[in-house]
């Protein structure tokens, strides 16, 4: 998975509560009769969440919402034999974010290391590691 987003303060500040937004790609498996399939389609994450810290580290807690979408145009779905209008397969997942983040007070480069569990009411995936690198600016 892959995807670019943006990350805001409701208050003007480098700390407290925030929000992330964001559009990508990502792949989904399926099985039929034990055969798995590879999905290819878009998500978008949408999350609230809190940074707590001072001068250049902190530590980043949140949780949000991830939709994937695979468009009908997938190569997988005849072999599956799913139908189901324009999109043909969309999920949603919860998130849950644990992380570190790296930047400066003033514009620059930032980075951050995160573990990120996905759920559904069917599973849940505690193996997600996500990476940021960006830039803030004021």
């Amino acid at each position: 998975m892959i995807s670019i987003n943006f990350d805001s303060r409701f208050k003007k500040s480098n700390e407290g509560l925030g929000f992330r937004v964001g559009y990508g790609i990502s792949n989904a498996f399926a099985c039929k009769e034990c055969d798995f399939i590879v999905l290819k389609g878009n998500i978008i994450p949408i999350s609230v969440n809190y940074l707590l810290g001072k001068k250049k580290n902190h530590l980043e807690l949140g949780t949000g919402l991830t939709a994937f979408i695979a468009s009908k145009d997938s190569p997988a779905f005849p072999i599956l034999g799913l139908d189901f209008g324009e999109y043909s397969l969309s999920k949603n997942y919860g998130t849950f974010t644990i992380g570190y983040r790296y930047y400066k007070k003033t514009p620059s480069l930032l980075f951050g290391i995160s573990w990120v569990p996905t759920y559904n009411k069917y599973d849940l995936n505690p193996k997600n590691v996500g990476i940021s690198i960006g830039y803030k600016i004021n």
